[in-house]
């Protein structure tokens, strides 16, 4: 009976995915390509927790055990994440060892990525079974008192040596984690941040409800880096132009030139920092091989379309739009087209920011992105001007509104997009390709 029973769900399950593909009239739209995107189905990650001699006592007992470590960089809430945005098709699993203390002192001339990298590919690192666990890749944990280091990744980037063993050009990331007896990344809360005026103090800055820690936070955004293993995945991007549409006379004048292409001007998006939202945008999602035709509508050709489109972690219906522009080059290095992904947000546990009353219009509309075959960033669909400090006259983006709301049309010289109508947590989207 318990056979049957999952097999008529399966049949039902697959009767809807049909018929949704069906319903948007796109049965035969998606275009595979699994060499340039294979799905990436797990990764096993090695996290090596490091430390320096000459460190208080007083701060060093503040380190985590390795168990409260494993408990932290491997818990069920970042294993959820990666579930949510690869719709179930990642897993994600890995162990931490350590402590390995470090020979020498990290002292102010020291405090450089150059010298934690160049220390820890010498150090040999005792891991018991290393070759036979086989990782993915590896994390070195900085445990220090001297200065906020951030993180850093890169897919075939450095070396390290294991057991003897030196292994040259892996997929390796580093991280800081600062603790003195002022600051604690490893206990410091994520917040979300958002400005709404000139004023230096006209930020609203609250913890993020997921109730992760800064260096949970920057681990996940630097494995995501290097969760290919082939190439680097970069940092999701923003374009603003000021008030104006992203296609209309750019304004290098009266803001900085680099809100054209803002690296990490996406803040609602964890590759852009996930002040506001921590979901992967869905043009990275496809990087990482997770679209299939039960969650992504391809197009390619010009005629006018109307797609149903489902919040971007959903586990149902067609959850982003993938248009390609295959009448220009394709991107030098990384061999797709350029186009634009279409996606609709919701205020669930990963994006619970964004339903806050600063940033919730962001929620009536769809999200577009243009990418250039590789990098994704995100359009401006409601334009206004930047935000610019009244005290050092430092420019801000307006995040409260870049959704493209129902009954506004957004057209350039290669696209038409609307957002024909919001119903009932969907938003139904026409596309013309010219």
């Amino acid at each position: 009976m318990k056979f049957r029973f999952e097999v008529l769900i399966s049949v039902i399950v697959l009767i809807f995915i049909i018929t949704q593909s069906c319903y948007n009239n796109h049965c035969s739209d998606y275009i595979e390509n699994d060499t340039l995107y294979p799905c990436i189905e797990n990764r096993k990650l090695a996290v090596v927790l490091i430390t320096f001699p000459d460190i208080p006592e007083r701060i060093s007992k503040q380190f985590p055990t390795v168990d409260e470590a494993q408990n932290y960089f491997f818990s069920s809430s970042i294993k959820e994440y990666f579930r949510t945005i690869s719709w179930g098709q990642f897993k994600f699993e890995g162990d931490v060892c350590g402590y390995f203390e470090m020979p020498d002192s990290l002292n102010k001339e020291r405090r450089n990525n150059e010298y934690i990298i160049k220390t820890t590919e010498s150090f040999d690192l005792q891991i018991p079974e290393f070759e036979k666990k086989e990782y993915d890749a590896i994390a070195f944990i900085i445990f220090h008192d001297e200065y906020e280091q951030g993180g850093l990744s890169a897919a075939n980037f450095a070396n390290f040596t294991v057991n003897g063993k030196w292994y040259e050009k892996q997929n390796v990331m580093y991280i800081g984690a600062w603790i003195n007896d002022t600051t604690n990344t490893y206990t410091r809360p994520i917040k979300c941040k958002v400005r709404y005026g000139n004023n230096p103090n006209d930020v609203l800055e609250e913890e993020h409800p997921i109730g992760w820690k800064y260096n949970q936070a920057i681990f996940t955004h630097e494995f995501i880096h290097l969760i290919r293993g082939d190439i680097t995945l970069p940092h999701a991007n923003t374009s603003t132009n000021n008030g104006k549409a992203d296609y209309e006379e750019p304004d290098t004048i009266d803001q900085p030139k680099r809100f054209l292409n803002l690296e990490y001007g996406n803040k609602f998006d964890i590759m852009g920092g996930g002040s506001l939202g921590l979901s992967l945008n869905s043009g990275y999602r496809k990087l990482a091989g997770w679209c299939n035709q039960e969650n992504t509508i391809e197009i390619s050709k010009a005629s006018g379309q109307e797609i149903i489109l489902h919040p971007l972690n959903s586990d149902r219906g067609i959850r982003m739009i993938e248009i390609r522009n295959r009448n220009k080059k394709m991107h030098k290095y990384f061999q797709e087209y350029p186009g634009y992904f279409i996606e609709l947000r919701s205020a669930d546990k990963w994006d619970a920011c964004i339903g806050n009353e600063m940033l919730k219009e962001n929620l009536g509309g769809v999200m577009v992105y243009k990418t250039d075959g590789f990098t994704t960033k995100l359009l401006d669909m409601s334009p206004s001007v930047n935000f610019i400090n009244s005290e050092n006259g430092e420019h801000t983006v307006d995040y409260r509104d870049f959704a493209l709301k129902p009954g506004k049309t957004y057209e350039n010289d290669e696209i038409v997009i609307t957002n024909k109508k919001m119903y009932k947590g969907t938003c139904s989207v026409e596309i013309q390709v010219k």
